[in-house]
């Protein structure tokens, strides 16, 4: 390769102006000044103004007051009227929603604009640099302050109360749950027992006139009750005589019937409304003459071992 270079270099020349030449330009000649102005544009160009809505919408739909327009020529003049009708009133809501559009975002522009000169006013205030502004703060500074805003005396007043407030209300819902149980057991206490003539009355009630309130634990015990929840099998641990002559087969499901008759008749009684009387309750509860009765009621119905070994587990099941 050859070391020699073709061709001729040009004179170099200074593509920069000389600062010293510069100086001795008139006004309005040279460099502009802090501004950078493109090709093909002017250094103050003149402000441009954009058409309101109004003034689009009067451009863009004139008003129709011609013959034509008043009579249309076919359905299908008509059709394409109607059209364009709809299409200007798209035309005009959509420059009115465009219009809002631009108000909002114009006014949360300012409000930005507004907070952020705050900001930098407050830093101003607080002789904070720009370069602090703009960076994040170092861990000396930050151990330095505060890591907790102090509460103002009016912000400590106002949590106080609020918690004086709360207090007082705890302590108002607990008064009145209170006074709300004190009232119904007032009037729940209409019904009870404190004295020996309530006591007498409501056994006469319960046992002898009946009860009004149904069938209860005191006054349901009659000769009927008696068969349908001990004998039929509702009892807690009874086996019932329903399964036991499922068990004993036809024959004896008439002699299992007449026993739980019988022990019915002989536990309750016999009173004028089919309940038992107080001296048969008090006999029962005392436990005189039950074991009699029921040896008695054993050798008048039965004759041998085995009814009385179905007596005894009959009777073991009830239990």
């Amino acid at each position: 390769m050859s070391s020699k270079v073709s061709g001729v270099l040009p004179k170099p020349r200074s593509i920069i102006m000389p600062y010293a030449s510069r100086r001795g330009h008139p006004t309005g000649q040279g460099y502009a000044d802090e501004r950078m102005v493109p090709r093909g544009s002017h250094r103050w160009p003149k402000k441009k103004t954009a058409p309101s809505e109004q003034e689009l919408m009067a451009s863009r739909n004139p008003p129709r007051t011609s013959a034509k327009h008043a009579s249309p020529r076919s359905e299908v003049h008509k059709w394409h009227l109607k059209m364009a009708d709809l299409r200007k009133q798209y035309l005009a809501d959509a420059l009115v929603s465009a219009d809002r559009a631009d108000k909002a975002k114009d006014q949360y522009h300012r409000r930005y604009m507004a907070a952020a000169e705050k900001v930098k006013e407050a830093a101003r205030g607080a002789g904070l640099t720009e370069a602090e502004m703009l960076t994040l703060p170092t861990i000396s500074s930050l151990l330095s302050k505060s890591q907790l805003k102090k509460q103002t005396d009016d912000e400590y007043e106002q949590k106080r109360l609020e918690r004086q407030y709360n207090d007082q209300l705890q302590q108002l819902k607990h008064e009145e749950e209170r006074a709300r149980v004190t009232v119904q057991l007032i009037d729940q206490a209409d019904d009870f027992i404190v004295t020996e003539e309530q006591l007498v009355a409501g056994v006469e009630k319960a046992f002898v006139n009946g009860s009004s309130s149904g069938r209860n634990p005191v006054g349901g015990w009659s000769v009927t009750s008696f068969k349908e929840d001990s004998i039929m099998g509702v009892g807690r641990n009874s086996c019932g005589v329903e399964e036991l002559v499922s068990k004993a087969g036809v024959e004896g499901e008439a002699k299992l019937t007449e026993i739980g008759d019988a022990i019915a008749l002989e536990l309750a009684g016999i009173t004028n409304n089919g309940k038992p009387g107080l001296n048969r309750i008090a006999e029962i509860l005392r436990g005189d003459q039950v074991l009699e009765r029921a040896e008695k009621m054993r050798a008048k119905k039965m004759e041998n071992v085995e009814d009385l070994a179905e007596i005894r587990q009959a009777l073991k099941d009830m239990e």
